[in-house]
């Protein structure tokens, strides 16, 4: 993330991409991202501030935070607290003419309480989650190596719709995994 750092981002832009996040750790079976990407890497807290700060002078409303898997962000360097995902939108929705603030892509298996309660909390977080369950099926989710199963998928999503009853939850379903049934694979 150093090289970004010295590339102004001049998004003129209304809604803003904010890459705050890079690889993946999880190795799911029919993922290339783990070999492609590298491990799981989140860039400096501050780096991401400044960037923000230069969108909106370029005209931004709305940033949209990504990663591959976005919710696994963290930065340990600051002094006063370990900055989460969470604390980062927070962070981010103190910026009077930020408007919107979106995040994709999830993993279910780095979802925590303060960001299920960010969503419930934060007015300037858009009710919208994009958290890829990839099958509806137990069986399946284990032959894809996903670390999760379907009730701690319902686990994260249930108290999401319970604090913003409006939230959008967008759930991407791999129909393409080998050997998977139709059936097993529409279970959800």
């Amino acid at each position: 993330f150093d090289e970004l750092e010295k590339v102004p981002n001049l998004q003129n832009k209304i809604s803003s991409y904010l890459t705050i996040q890079e690889g993946c750790d999880k190795f799911c079976h029919f993922c290339v991202v783990p070999y492609t990407r590298g491990p799981e890497y989140s860039r400096p807290y501050m780096q991401i501030i400044n960037e923000a700060k230069s969108l909106i002078r370029n005209g931004a409303k709305e940033i949209i935070l990504l990663g591959q898997n976005v919710n696994a962000y963290h930065d340990d360097s600051l002094n006063t607290k370990n900055a989460d995902l969470a604390y980062l939108i927070n962070k981010i929705s103190e910026f009077d003419k930020i408007k919107r603030i979106r995040y994709m892509t999830s993993h279910p298996n780095d979802m925590n309480n303060s960001l299920i309660e960010v969503h419930g909390n934060n007015l300037k977080l858009m009710p919208f989650l994009h958290l890829p369950i990839q099958s509806g099926s137990d069986n399946v989710l284990k032959k894809m190596n996903r670390k999760h199963n379907v009730k701690k998928y319902y686990k994260i999503i249930d108290p999401i719709f319970f604090l913003k009853a409006k939230n959008t939850v967008e759930k991407l379903i791999t129909k393409s995994f080998r050997r998977v049934l139709f059936k097993q694979t529409h279970r959800f």
